[in-house]
Parts: C-alpha cells; sequence; structure tokens
C-alpha cells in the first residue's frame, strides 16, 4: 500500500487539480495562495469535507473517490492545517488510506504542519509539510519563472535575428546585383 501511489506519474503542468479539505479555514487559502504565487491558473475542482471528528474520515474517502471518478481531475490534494492528534486521527483511519492507495489519480497529502506525520502520508504519493508546500508539490513547474525565461529567451532570439539580417544585408543585396551585371554583359556581347 505504501508503494502503489509513488508509481503514478504526476504532470508536470495538470490543467485540474481536486482538492479535498475543509470549506473555511487557512489551508483553502494558502494552498490557493501557494498556486497563484507559482502563475497557476487552471481549474480547482473543491470537495469540501469535515476534517475532524468521527465522520471525517469516511467523508474525506468519499470526497476523494468523487474526485477521482472526474476524468478531468489530474492530481488530488488533501489538505488541513495543524492541530492536536486527536484532531487530526482521521487521517490515520485505515479505510481512507486504502482508498488513497488504490487510486489511479496522485494524491498530495498536506496535513498538519511540519512535525505532525499521519498515515495518509505513507500511502500519498508526495506527502508535504504545509499546504504551501502542497502547492509547489501539485504544480512542479513554477510559471512566473518560466514565463519570465521564455520572455528573455525570446528577446535574446529577436536581438540575434536582427543583428544576423543586418549583417548578411550588405553581402545579399551585392549576391542580389549580380544577374543584372551579367545580364548586361550578355546583352553587350550579343
Amino acid at each position: 500500500l505504501f508503494e502503489l501511489q509513488g508509481q503514478l506519474s504526476r504532470p508536470l503542468l495538470p490543467k485540474t487539480i481536486g482538492v479535498v479539505t475543509a470549506e473555511s479555514g487557512a489551508a483553502r487559502r494558502d494552498l490557493l495562495a501557494g498556486l497563484q504565487r507559482r502563475g497557476w491558473n487552471g481549474t480547482v475542482v473543491w470537495a469540501f469535507a469535515p476534517v475532524q471528528d468521527r465522520h471525517a474520515a469516511p467523508a474525506i474517502a468519499g470526497a476523494i473517490q468523487g474526485l477521482a471518478a472526474q476524468p478531468e481531475v489530474e492530481a488530488i490534494v488533501v489538505t488541513r492545517g495543524g492541530g492536536s492528534l486527536a484532531d487530526l486521527w482521521a487521517f490515520c483511519d485505515e479505510t481512507l488510506c486504502r482508498t488513497v492507495a488504490m487510486l489511479r489519480v496522485p494524491v498530495i497529502s498536506a496535513v498538519g504542519h511540519e512535525r505532525d506525520s499521519m498515515l495518509i502520508d505513507d500511502v500519498a504519493a508526495v506527502a508535504c509539510s504545509t499546504p504551501t508546500h502542497a502547492a509547489e508539490a501539485v504544480v512542479p513547474l513554477d510559471l512566473r519563472a518560466a514565463r519570465g525565461d521564455l520572455e528573455r529567451c525570446a528577446g535574446s532570439l529577436w536581438r540575434a535575428a536582427a543583428g544576423a539580417v543586418a549583417a548578411r544585408t550588405p553581402h545579399l543585396v551585392s549576391l542580389a546585383r549580380g544577374p543584372a551585371r551579367a545580364l548586361r554583359r550578355e546583352r553587350l556581347a550579343l
């Protein structure tokens, strides 16, 4: 069970991400802020579920299965902020962990804070310490940096092309006069 999710390939730039979290809370805001900082502008499909109490684990498992059933969802993030072990206990549920392990969609777990470790972390494709770290894991490509690099490369390419045209223009002009001179010589000979 601990290896199945790790064998799944994760998209470098997912178009649609499923997120299981509480409807209100800092984890949701932190994840969205992290995705925005990376410059990602895809679609987030929300599956809100309670993230603590005895009813949380079945609700989270159902939400994950519902997201995985949607063909456009390319990765799923399960996130919740920190708390006591009792608050986070739902993420150690065996049925929830088996559900995550058996999915064909990669699951990124971001439950608790840096020091917290839940069983869902062991079966997920990636275990993250915070929702912000989950944003970086689900969208590994920093799009803002990539766009900046692309703009710099495009500018450099444009300058090189303009310089090449300017450097070759005199030679091309002299070659363009060649056929007219040859034609004049042939007319004179005739």
